[in-house]
Order: C-alpha cells, then structure tokens, then sequence
C-alpha cells in the first residue's frame, strides 16, 4: 500500500528539494505568508469564538502541493487551517499564479470541520483510482489519542469533495484486488468484523463484510503495522478582533 501512496508531506522548512517544483518563484516564506493571508473565514470565525481579551486564540496552517492537472509542476497548494486550542479546522486549496496563490476552492461544505489537533493531523497525497490526479487523506487521532480518523477527499477543479460516508471516519485504504483502485477497510460497529467499501465513481460505498481484517493493517500479534509521516505547520499571529 506505501508504494502506491504518492506521500508529498513537504516540510515547510525548505529543507526537501523537489526537482519538478523547479519553476516557482516562492520562497517558503512568501508561500507562508501568502496562506496565513487568507484563511478561510470559518476559522477566523471560530477564533473570534474562543478568544479573549487575555489569551488571543492563534490560528496555524499546515500544507501540501500537489499535481491537480497533471502538468509535473505541482502547482497547487492544499492548505489545512486549525485553531491552536480547537480539535480540528479547515481546508482551501490554493493554485499559484506567478508569485500568487489565489484562492481555487473550498471543502464542498465550508463550514464542515475535518482534522484534529495540529501535533496529530496529517496531509496525504495517494492516488487512489490511478488516473494520475492525487486524493487528499487526512489522518488525526481521537483526543484519548487511541484512534486514528480519516477524511478523504477529492478536488473536483473548484471544490473538495468529500469521498466517504459522513459516518465513516475509522479505517485506511488497500488495494485489495490489485486493479490499481483502492478499497477502504472499516472495522464494523458491532465488532465482529470489518466492512470493505468499494470507490463508486467519487464516492465510496459498502460492498461488504467480511470476519477477518483483509488488509495486513493489523499484523498476526495484533499489533497496527501502518506508519505515518508527520506535516509541519505554520502559526498566524495572535487573533485581534
């Protein structure tokens, strides 16, 4: 499954270089400051929310790029905005234009929160039909930190669409048929065993249940064989209203 995820968690030092990523005329730090600019107003209304005259609530971001038309050039920026004190946030995906990053789309539902705390939500890049153009995962863990979400979603040219059921947020995707589209692997709610969604055009669906986990995602010993990489992130200066 590693293989087939196409993993562009860039770190927003600079530090990885990438060869295709050549033509931009952003520094990081313009590429920063061009994001924390303009945060979508679903987190600077809920830092309004929970701020106070004391202890101004921060607002932080963290990003990928990614290859939405299949250029090589990974002109695209999908942005994730939190609130420091809050256990999820917000996602904008921005396109660069010259030295620009203009605004392309929103989730589907922009005021629908997704993500987790900062120091546990991470940004992923996996194709999952293998028609070239990347899905955005995001993995965060339960407050208790004994379980890990997921969102997945899918850019439709102008917004962020949201691939799996609104109750399903527990699981991770395999290609268990080897046809080069992924299925996403759920354990049941009556736990007795786990519940194989099939990709239907955008969406994914139940197909069915089966006792055993078909995905290796749990090893002989029962212990979680899945890694994942961690994102950096970025922090806009205390909220003033």
């Amino acid at each position: 499954m590693m293989l087939q995820r196409i993993v562009l968690c860039l770190l927003l030092t600079g530090a990885l270089a990438v060869p295709s990523l050549a033509h931009a005329q952003l520094t990081d730090a313009q590429i920063k400051q061009q994001l924390l600019a303009q945060p979508p107003q679903a987190i600077v209304n809920l830092a309004q929310k929970i701020s106070t005259p004391h202890e101004p609530e921060n607002i932080d971001a963290q990003y990928v790029r990614a290859d939405f038309d299949r250029s090589g050039k990974f002109r695209y920026i999908v942005a994730y905005y939190f609130s420091t004190t809050s256990d999820s946030g917000f996602l904008r995906v921005f396109k660069q234009e010259g030295t620009n990053l203009v605004l392309a789309g929103d989730e589907e539902d922009p005021s629908r929160q997704v993500g987790g705390f900062e120091w546990c939500t991470h940004l992923l890049l996996v194709d999952v039909n293998g028609d070239g153009v990347p899905e955005i995962e995001m993995t965060s863990l339960t407050s208790d930190g004994q379980q890990e979400l997921i969102d997945l979603f899918s850019w439709t040219g102008s917004t962020l669409h949201n691939m799996l059921p609104d109750t399903l947020d527990i699981g991770d995707l395999e290609d268990l048929d080897n046809n080069g589209i992924m299925e996403f692997v759920s354990p049941n709610d009556s736990g007795s065993g786990y519940d194989i969604y099939k990709l239907s055009g955008d969406d994914y669906t139940l197909w069915k249940t089966v006792p055993d986990d078909p995905s290796g995602f749990i090893s002989p010993d029962g212990k979680i064989t899945l890694v994942r990489p961690f994102c950096s992130f970025v922090a806009l200066p205390p909220f003033r209203s």
